[in-house]
């Protein structure tokens, strides 16, 4: 089992780390205001992403070839006090990273943004448990910090 991707395709956790080094380099450089951070979640998040190998012997447990069969789930974290509105103008800013990677990896590059309070209004759903306890940070804040600042605005966070 990789970083990444469930299974055994290394060249895939390997593209797929090098994949975000990039990604989060573009993202830094567009140097978006009102964003406080990015992270990978879903499948890939939680080093459970989605291969798919080509066998050329029946029964083998060694793909020739493996490729990405699911999306990368990008969290763009808002800082606090943004409101759904600009949250949604940074997730439209993030869409032609989107469209370059989507075309260069040939699965969706997804980039959903979140606001501090609606990742505390939301705890409670399976999918904000999920990114809390399964990321990998991409660009800007690191996830203890945007986790810790969105859950917890009162404390001020290192």
């Amino acid at each position: 089992m990789g970083r990444f991707v469930a299974g055994e395709c290394p060249e895939l956790d390997r593209l797929v780390a090098e994949s975000l080094v990039a990604i989060g380099r573009e993202v830094s450089e567009m140097r978006i205001p009102l964003l406080f951070g990015v992270v990978l979640g879903g499948g890939y998040g939680r080093g459970e992403g989605g291969a798919k190998g080509e066998f050329n012997v029946e029964g083998s447990k060694s793909p020739v070839a493996c490729r990405l069969s699911n999306d990368l789930d990008f969290f763009a974290i808002t800082k606090d006090g943004t409101t759904d509105v600009d949250a949604a103008a940074v997730a439209k800013a993030l869409e032609p990273v989107s469209r370059r990677w989507t075309e260069k990896l040939g699965i969706d590059v997804d980039f959903t943004s979140k606001t501090p309070w609606r990742i505390r209004h939301d705890q409670e759903r399976l999918m904000v448990q999920e990114l809390i306890h399964g990321y990998v940070d991409v660009a800007g804040a690191r996830g203890g910090e945007l986790f810790a600042a969105a859950l917890f605005p009162e404390f001020e966070t290192l």
